[in-house]
């Protein structure tokens, strides 16, 4: 009946281009946070609720985009 639960997404994208606009790294990372937030179709129930979602998500995010960037270098 239009209630439900969310979880709030990250998405990281670092391109790195040389002088001569040459591609020289990119990487595209997307991170789910580990909590949800209660949500109905008006919009989120408490947006407190928002902020430490938002920073789990981006954290993990930054963890992966680590990940791939060391991968990359090997």
């Amino acid at each position: 009946m239009g209630f439900g639960t969310a979880k709030v997404q990250a998405n990281l994208h670092l391109k790195i281009v040389n002088r001569n606009a040459k591609k020289m790294l990119n990487i595209l990372v997307s991170q789910k946070s580990l909590g949800k937030v209660k949500f109905a179709i008006g919009g989120v129930f408490d947006t407190k609720e928002l902020m430490p979602l938002v920073k789990d998500a981006n954290e993990k995010a930054l963890v992966r985009m680590d990940e791939k960037i060391i991968r990359k270098q090997k």
